[in-house]
């Protein structure tokens, strides 16, 4: 500050004006005007020749003015610097909400945690002198600078350092804000002593354990009739005892015959002498009649029923229920063992039974073979569809007998045969279809080379 003072009074001017001047030797004598200073007697203002000097002088001090000129300065853990505004005065404000340790210097200049220390919205003044820069640095959290170039004497104080100039003063955050860098320590008096109050990192210590403390229910004062176990209705089981049980029970009013009760009244429930509770003044059993219960439109009264039940030998009844089927065109996707599954009929309306399918599953076709090779008689059907054989006719116009061999068994030439005589044939009805393996086509293989060996089959596509 007094670096400060003494820019100040050299900014505004100091005007001096000696009004009177006396000298005394180192004998006491006073005397006026210039007197030399003879050799083995001085120097003045010695401890052996202090010398005094009496008068007065006055000066004229005006307040802090910009230049106008400003400059900014974001602070953070590591040193940084601005150059200083014009102006043989600056006032560097701290704005933001970390404290900040600043210096001024030249262009070098690095500030250090030992340096003047500028707390959060707080100001400090600097005579610049020789100066061009200022540095600063914080610990705490990034914070912003802002100095203002000037003259004359700064005035006023916010937010200064505390503690015989040293320290600053406790942060306040808002709820829910980071923690502030510093904060006001909390004590209590012990025996007429300031003493901090102790903490863990549980929390803070009550008996000096710092652990969940036990507290007696049975300690605490209750007033009378307190809700206690006590007190409570007893949890009494369906059957039990009803002695020595609490709780409400409620009650009714017992009359001979039906009490009067008035509209709007409250009123206690009515018993019987018998114990029946009076429900609707007679406490008996109520018919009930259908006959006056309200049905809606259609519903399902004798009246619309169908009558379909008839005696066996009987002449067929008048109405009946329908019993429908599902119609189809194709194979339906097989169903698992023991799943309930409609009847199937053909898009006529014809019932469809096994051996047979309906009729879009039919298959049939006829080939020749002159050879010994394997020729097809019905192409395969695709993925997943066997083609199951009903009969099959081969007739022999050589001269040689022949045996036919089918693949039913899913390979070529091990299935059934067809014995087929010299110009004769053979003509097969399987009862129980032929299968032939998915997606394979039927085949005939004859035996033995013949002038032309001609056959015909008949079946159906399915799973």
């Amino acid at each position: 500050m007094n670096r400060i003072i003494l820019a100040a009074l050299l900014a505004a001017g100091v005007a001096l004006s000696a009004r009177a001047q006396t000298y005394q030797d180192s004998g006491g004598t006073v005397v006026p005007g210039v007197v030399p200073i003879q050799p083995g007697v001085g120097p003045l203002f010695t401890s052996a020749n202090p010398g005094k000097i009496s008068g007065s002088f006055s000066a004229s001090l005006s307040g802090f003015q910009p230049t106008p000129s400003y400059a900014s300065l974001s602070v953070g853990a590591t040193s940084s610097r601005v150059a200083l505004p014009s102006g043989t005065v600056v006032v560097v404000y701290n704005t933001g909400t970390n404290a900040a340790y600043v210096t001024i210097g030249g262009a070098s200049v690095t500030a250090t945690t030992s340096n003047d220390f500028v707390p959060a919205g707080g100001w400090m003044a600097f005579a610049v002198g020789s100066s061009a820069y200022l540095a600063g640095i914080e610990t705490a959290g990034a914070t912003t600078l802002n100095l203002s170039g000037g003259s004359g004497l700064p005035t006023g104080a916010c937010c200064a350092a505390g503690g015989a100039g040293s320290g600053s003063n406790a942060s306040v955050g808002s709820t829910g804000s980071a923690v502030p860098g510093s904060a006001t320590l909390g004590g209590m008096s012990v025996g007429g002593t300031m003493t901090a109050m102790p903490g863990t990192s549980n929390g803070l210590k009550i008996d000096g354990s710092a652990v969940t403390q036990p507290v007696s229910a049975a300690s605490l004062p209750l007033p009378t009739g307190a809700a206690t176990a006590a007190g409570q209705p007893t949890v009494a089981g369906s059957g039990s005892t009803t002695s020595g049980q609490t709780g409400n029970l409620d009650m009714a009013a017992v009359t001979s015959s039906s009490p009067a009760y008035t509209n709007g009244q409250t009123n206690a429930l009515s018993l019987t002498t018998a114990g029946a509770l009076r429900v609707d003044g007679s406490a008996v059993t109520q018919p009930v009649s259908a006959a006056s219960l309200p049905l809606p439109s259609g519903a399902a009264t004798a009246a619309n029923q169908t009558s379909w039940q008839g005696a066996t030998g009987s002449a067929a009844p008048s109405n009946a229920s329908y019993a429908g089927a599902r119609a189809q065109n194709a194979e339906p996707t097989p169903t698992s063992n023991g799943n309930l599954t409609g009847l199937a009929v053909g898009l006529e309306g014809k019932l469809i039974t096994l051996p047979f399918a309906n009729k879009e599953n039919m298959v049939r076709g006829s080939a020749s073979q002159t050879g010994t090779s394997a020729t097809t008689l019905i192409a395969a059907q695709g993925s997943g569809v066997k083609i199951y054989v009903t009969g099959v006719q081969c007739k022999n116009s050589g001269s040689t007998t022949t045996i036919v061999t089918l693949n039913d068994t899913e390979g070529t030439g091990s299935g059934t045969v067809l014995i087929v005589p010299t110009s004769g044939g053979d003509n097969e009805v399987y009862q129980t279809p032929l299968v032939v393996a998915a997606n394979t086509a039927l085949t005939f293989t004859p035996s033995a080379p013949s002038s032309t060996i001609y056959c015909n089959a008949q079946g159906y596509s399915g799973s």
